[in-house]
This record gives C-alpha cells, sequence and structure tokens, in this order.
C-alpha cells in the first residue's frame, strides 16, 4: 500500500469504485449524470441504465432519436421534425446517402433604392447578386485545399460540412472571396438584400418572430435547439430555417452567424448566441478592433457577392 493510500487519498481515475493502487472498494462512486451508460470520472460503462421518456432519458437528459435513415422525416419514436438535417461526411449523409451541394447558390439584388440603416437614409445600388447563405464549412474546406492552407480551429462542435464556416479572420474570408472570383459584401450590399427596399426591421418584416431564425432570446420558440443528436446548439445548419429569408430570399441573414463585410472590423447579423432580440435587427452592427488578429470567434463567418458587370455575366 503507498504511502498516500494510507493517509486517504486513493487513486480513483481508473474505476471510480476500486482504488488503481491499494485495491481498496467503495460503492455508489460512479458519475453518472451526464450519460447513464459512461461514467464522466472513469469512464466505465453500463448497459440498459437509461430511464426513457420516449426519446430523452429522464436520469441524464441523453436524447436517442430515431431518424429511421431519412432525414427531414420526423422521429419514428416521438415524432420530432428533424428539419432536412444531414449528417455529411466527405460531402455524403451518413444516414440518407444524399451529396452535399457545394454550389453558391446566388440571389439576384435588382438595382434601385432602397432604405439604409435605422435613420432610413435613402441610397442607390446597381444590381448585384449575393450568396443565398453563408459559406459552408465545406466550401471553405475546398478552399484550403486548393489554395494549400489550414483550416482553422474546429469550434466545440466540430467541423460538420454543412454549417456556416465559422472561426474565420476578416482577411481569410476577403481571400475565399476573391479565390471564389468574388468579394465580401459592402454594409450597403448587406444590408439591402436582408432588409429588401423598404428598411424592415427584422428580414421578415417589422415584428420580432423567434421561430424564424437560430437565437438564444428568452421564451423563444426556436425549433433548432435539442433536436439534432441532442445537442444544445447556437449554431445551426444553413437554409434550415427558410421562414426568415429576406424578400430576395436571401436564408440565415440574421441568427446563426456574425458576417464579415467589405470594410474590415464591421460584422452584421447577430449570431444565434445573442439573447437580445434586439441584436437580429438588420441593421445592427457589430464594430470589433480585433476581427482580423487575436483570439478567433466561434460566431464569425461570411458570404460573397458579384459586383458590377461580374454579377451581370
Amino acid at each position: 500500500m503507498s504511502i498516500l493510500c494510507k493517509i486517504g487519498i486513493h487513486n480513483w481515475r481508473v474505476d471510480c469504485e476500486r482504488c488503481a493502487v491499494c485495491g481498496k472498494t467503495r460503492t455508489r462512486a460512479h458519475n453518472w449524470a451526464k450519460d447513464c451508460e459512461r461514467c464522466a470520472c472513469c469512464q466505465k460503462t453500463q448497459t440498459a441504465a437509461h430511464n426513457w421518456d420516449g426519446c430523452k432519458c429522464k436520469a441524464c437528459r441523453k436524447i436517442s432519436h430515431d431518424w429511421g435513415g431519412n432525414c427531414g422525416e420526423a422521429c419514428r419514436k416521438c415524432g420530432m421534425k428533424r428539419l432536412g438535417i444531414h449528417n455529411y461526411v466527405s460531402g455524403k449523409c451518413r444516414d440518407c446517402g444524399g451529396l452535399l451541394d457545394l454550389s453558391f447558390h446566388m440571389v439576384d439584388i435588382p438595382a434601385g433604392e432602397f432604405l439604409f440603416s435605422y435613420r432610413r437614409e435613402q441610397k442607390f445600388l446597381p444590381q448585384y447578386q449575393i450568396m443565398k447563405y453563408p459559406v459552408t464549412v465545406a466550401q471553405y474546406l475546398k478552399f484550403c485545399q486548393a489554395a494549400g492552407k489550414s483550416m482553422p480551429p474546429a469550434p466545440p462542435w466540430g467541423w460538420r460540412e454543412n454549417y456556416p464556416m465559422v472561426f474565420v479572420y476578416w482577411s481569410e474570408a476577403a481571400a475565399f472571396a476573391k479565390w471564389a472570383g468574388m468579394s465580401l459584401p459592402t454594409h450597403e450590399e448587406w444590408e439591402k438584400a436582408a432588409r429588401g427596399t423598404d428598411g424592415r426591421e427584422y428580414p421578415w418584416g417589422n415584428d420580432w418572430d423567434g421561430a424564424r431564425c437560430v437565437n438564444n432570446v428568452k421564451n423563444s420558440t426556436c425549433q433548432h435547439k435539442e433536436n439534432y443528436l441532442g445537442e444544445w446548439c447556437s449554431i445551426a445548419p444553413v437554409g434550415i430555417f427558410p421562414d426568415g429569408a429576406s424578400v430576395y430570399g436571401v436564408n440565415d441573414v440574421v441568427g446563426n452567424i456574425w458576417e464579415h463585410c467589405e470594410k474590415k472590423h464591421i460584422l452584421l447579423g447577430g449570431s444565434g448566441f445573442q439573447s437580445d432580440m434586439q441584436d437580429f435587427r438588420a441593421y445592427k452592427i457589430l464594430f470589433d478592433v480585433n476581427s482580423d488578429t487575436g483570439r478567433r470567434r466561434v460566431a464569425y463567418g461570411f458570404r460573397c457577392v458579384l459586383s458590377g458587370d461580374t454579377a451581370k455575366k
């Protein structure tokens, strides 16, 4: 027996019920709070331990849906809809076999006047095109492979190919846009695509509706939380909130991520982590002098535009 064991300091790291040094045992020592099948301390497993109420365990709150290998359909046990969320690996969904679309899906924004900023200033823009969705992880990975660059560190939920690209510096977003033959949108281009011509508060209108985008607003009816592999997440796959699109059909302009624009240090859109509905107004600006240096931000992404003569081709 070691000296530590003699004074009551045992090694329970291998097994919470038995000291790895002296063999002393104890009962009810495991931590099953996070997962009834795996101890959070020693990683010991046990089977048939969950207390299921439909798809959620009453004890550890783990969720296990049965999608039947058909993305977008309802869970066969509890009826929850999956909102078309695929589980893509190397461009192919593990569940239904569908292939990931890597095209940019450009949306035409016609020339004309529009109301800009909270001051509702009248401005004019020529015709241009903007990406319907933010740049995805799969699209950015293709850029990195072509340019010989490394991906940034992965976010806590990992790199999911149909999620918006995050942890991106402004200069990296600009480099992607140049590689794709496009540019980052100006503040005016982004806002017109988000608000239309009438200066509406939100892409869908003037009234807040928490069911139309990813958000953390109290009492929100956002449907994404806890419906993807039982996770509580404030970043969602692109395009799963079509009711939150702008009048032009541009998706995810509020909620999900803050988006870089042409002017460094200015970001637009309001990420899904925001808890104040004011942050989702389509004219809201986030100014960050460190948007191109220092610690990477988990909710910073971007989309691109084709402007001028290029957009007419």
